[in-house]
């Protein structure tokens, strides 16, 4: 992302119908998917200025760390629950295999060169029955602007989607 981005993404994503409503729906699906392990151990790959680690964070029974490109991005990165934060790449996370019970990667694989690379590093630092959930924005017909600014290299639909997550040994449960 171009850097004046991350300080509007600062100053949006607490309040902004569109960040607050994705983080809701991330947890909604944490809460109904995630193994009942304790403590839940979880990732945030791609986690920007620290809204989704925050709110992964805040409860007592959950490891939540944080993983961004962006020194930038972790250098505003506002997550004072957060158990770590790690510059690195989503196509190549510093962490062990099966580290994590959930992994969430909200608006961050359209970002990487691979994104296959990146769904297996995800896969890959899932434990067994641990959840990832991903996010990305739809439709290449629907290129803008705004995605030039964001950096994003594709817009996806749903079968490449499925197809990516799948190649990498992820079972879809919900599209």
């Amino acid at each position: 992302m171009n850097p004046e981005e991350y300080a509007r993404l600062r100053a949006l994503e607490d309040w902004y119908w569109w960040f607050v409503a994705r983080r809701a729906a991330a947890m909604r699906f944490l809460r109904r998917y995630a193994p009942r392990a304790t403590p839940l151990r979880v990732l945030d790959v791609g986690c920007g200025t620290g809204g989704m680690l925050r709110d992964l964070g805040a409860p007592p029974d959950v490891e939540a760390v944080g993983v961004d490109v962006s020194l930038e991005a972790l250098r505003l990165c506002r997550a004072p629950h957060a158990r770590g934060l790690a510059l690195a790449s989503a196509e190549q996370l510093p962490f062990p295999d099966r580290r994590f019970h959930a992994v969430t990667a909200l608006d961050v694989i359209e970002h990487v060169t691979d994104d296959g690379a990146a769904a297996r590093e995800i896969a890959r630092v899932l434990r067994p029955g641990g959840v990832a959930i991903v996010t990305v924005p739809a439709y290449q017909w629907l290129w803008s602007r705004h995605d030039d600014a964001l950096h994003h290299r594709r817009r996806y639909h749903a079968r490449q989607l499925r197809d990516l997550l799948a190649a990498a040994g992820l079972e879809v449960a919900w599209l």
